[in-house]
């Protein structure tokens, strides 16, 4: 039981449970098992990001940490090249996984944002954006319908890991080499550009349909 309460440990079979639900998801015939499986999923990744303890305490807990953070981009792309659009799981779970990429971001942002000029910028949030970009571009392939959307969502995720000196500093409002209040910059980034994003991709469906 001493193991088992250990949080990355638990934190792993949360894990474990989460993406057994996905796969699930993405195999079961049944419209309602498959929706209930995403919901199951959803449920499980959510409880594994509220497990007792740091989220980084270790090697070991980080590790089962990114693991949890890397399993929405993973789905979403399993999900654009499985699941035909259109159907209610497949509107499901890629809505589902979109809020859960955003939890994601969030937790990474504000894990890995410095307050340090003189120390350089760590380099595990610029491996987690760039793996987010290439999932974005892996799961838009597929799926002409989302392509602007989610290739504004990767470059939005490869300009905050190459500048996230500045896009994440964190000690003012203000980087010494920005001449105005940094978060307006943030914003612009990293809900301006995808937003930009979803409004051309929802232009284009509409011009196809025409």
């Amino acid at each position: 039981m001493d193991v088992l309460e250990s949080s990355p440990v638990l934190r792993l079979v949360l894990l474990a449970a989460a993406v057994g639900a996905v796969v699930f998801a993405l195999a079961a015939k049944r419209p309602t098992a498959r929706l209930t499986a995403w919901g199951a999923g959803f449920a499980c990744w959510i409880a594994a990001l509220c497990a007792g303890g740091s989220f980084w305490e270790g090697g070991f807990a980080a590790a089962v940490a990114f693991a949890i953070l890397a399993l929405p981009p993973v789905a979403l792309v399993a999900a654009s090249w499985r699941l035909p659009r259109g159907r209610a799981d497949a509107v499901t779970a890629e809505i589902g996984l979109l809020v859960l990429i955003v939890i994601a971001q969030w937790i990474v942002v504000f894990s890995f944002s410095h307050d340090d000029a003189a120390e350089p910028a760590p380099v595990e949030p610029l491996v987690w954006f760039l793996f987010l970009a290439a999932a974005f571009v892996a799961a838009a392939v597929p799926v002409p319908s989302r392509r602007i959307a989610y290739g504004a969502a990767a470059l939005a995720c490869v300009l905050l890991g190459v500048f996230q000196e500045v896009l994440l500093w964190s000690a003012t409002g203000q980087h010494p080499d920005v001449p105005f209040n940094d978060d307006i910059l943030v914003g612009a980034v990293y809900v301006g550009i995808p937003v930009v994003g979803a409004v051309l991709q929802l232009l284009w469906w509409r011009r196809r349909r025409r």
